[in-house]
């Protein structure tokens, strides 16, 4: 049997990197489609790459690939790694389909599915629990609000993890909506949570197959992002009516390929909807290093064989190192929390034993490292005269 080709579509990014290598280590090795143009991109420097472009935007994909990529032949499966060309695929479904295995819905629809407000509704539809959600524009009596309160632009690709914000009063929400007019936002009732958790996975056929091989938990997280020191490990039973009704969300949808869907667990013991991401996730590379390799599974399901379903294999804790050591450096984090994450750590977000390359064999981390024990104690001296 011929390799089938891979072509993935994403960032620099540890979330692109990942696909990379998940692929890679079975013998598939992928042509990359970057949507920004950046000298020397570290992602680039993996050993698992066929071949790789940098556009200047996410526009210039489709038409790159139909001069380019089209090999009727041996028909390529697309990858997406980040949101807006997840849209643009999707958009481009019905015409790509010709000439390439397409990640998206059948009916075209992901456009307004990735709006927070539309997708929270459908979420509670099949019965999953979903905070109190309005949309900022749409918003009259302002105190009526169950505060304290979360703001999420109402499309991720319309927004960044800086425009998440905690409000505890209706004067203070106000006078951000009112800095942000001409922007429009999902204001959710803010649970308070236990632990935030992510069910990875991947769709087939529309919904038809889905498979989520176990539950990445998250320990700590920066600032504004979920990518962060977490737990994956087989699920249990107190999460199985959750992943059941998952299921029916996502088969709700019609989508087909990678995602992730993230929760939160409240106080309350309760599971809660946060949003869906219709692409490979940042975290997906814990899923691989755990023995559940769903880009492959994707991959292979797309040319019609029928691959084993993935099975995790032993509890993985997966590390981004540059965040750590950014928060290290910032004091969030202590230098005993440090210590203890290195002894429980089982792999890193970017660095990777077999594809060193990327991180020039760990040197960057440890440039990080040294960079940060200098600066570590200037930093805390000037916090007490702040």
């Amino acid at each position: 049997m011929n390799l089938p080709k891979v072509i993935i579509i994403g960032s620099h990014h540890h979330n692109t990197l990942g696909v990379i290598r998940s692929l890679g280590r079975m013998g598939i090795t992928p042509f990359v489609i970057m949507t920004k143009v950046v000298k020397d991109s570290y992602i680039l420097r993996s050993k698992y790459l066929a071949g790789h472009v940098q556009l200047d935007g996410s526009d210039k994909v489709i038409p790159y690939i139909l001069q380019h990529c089209v090999d009727n032949s041996n028909k390529p499966v697309l990858i997406a790694c980040h949101d807006r060309i997840s849209e643009i695929l999707d958009f481009n479904r019905i015409s790509l389909s010709e000439h390439f295995f397409v990640p998206g819905t059948s009916n075209q629809g992901l456009s307004k599915l990735v709006n927070k407000q539309i997708m929270t509704e459908l979420a509670a539809s099949v019965g999953l629990n979903t905070p109190s959600s309005f949309v900022s524009n749409s918003i009259l009596d302002l105190s009526d609000l169950p505060f304290p309160v979360i703001t999420k632009p109402a499309a991720s690709k319309n927004g960044t993890k800086h425009d998440i914000r905690i409000f505890y009063s209706p004067d203070s929400l106000s006078s951000f909506l009112k800095e942000n007019s001409e922007r429009t936002f999902q204001v959710q009732q803010y649970v308070d949570k236990d632990f935030e958790f992510q069910l990875i996975g991947c769709s087939v056929d529309g919904g038809s197959r889905i498979i989520i091989p176990g539950i990445s938990r998250l320990i700590r997280t920066s600032s504004g992002s979920n990518t962060g020191f977490l737990k994956y490990s087989e699920l249990t039973p107190d999460f199985d009516d959750t992943v059941s009704l998952t299921k029916s969300f996502i088969k709700a949808t019609g989508y087909s390929g990678l995602f992730s869907v993230e929760f939160l667990r409240g106080k309350d013991g309760s599971d809660y909807f946060m949003e869906m991401n219709f692409r490979n996730d940042g975290n997906a590379i814990c899923t691989t290093n755990a023995g559940a390799n769903l880009p492959y599974y994707w991959v292979m399901s797309c040319i019609g064989q029928s691959p084993e379903t993935p099975i995790i294999n032993h509890t993985e804790y997966v590390m981004p190192e540059y965040n750590e050591i950014s928060m290290w450096l910032g004091g969030v984090l202590s230098t005993r929390d440090l210590r203890e994450d290195f002894h429980r750590v089982t792999s890193f977000m970017e660095y990777a034993s077999d594809d060193p390359e990327p991180t020039h064999g760990h040197r960057d981390f440890r440039i990080s490292l040294i960079k940060a024990t200098i600066l570590r104690p200037i930093y805390k001296i000037a916090k007490r005269f702040r």
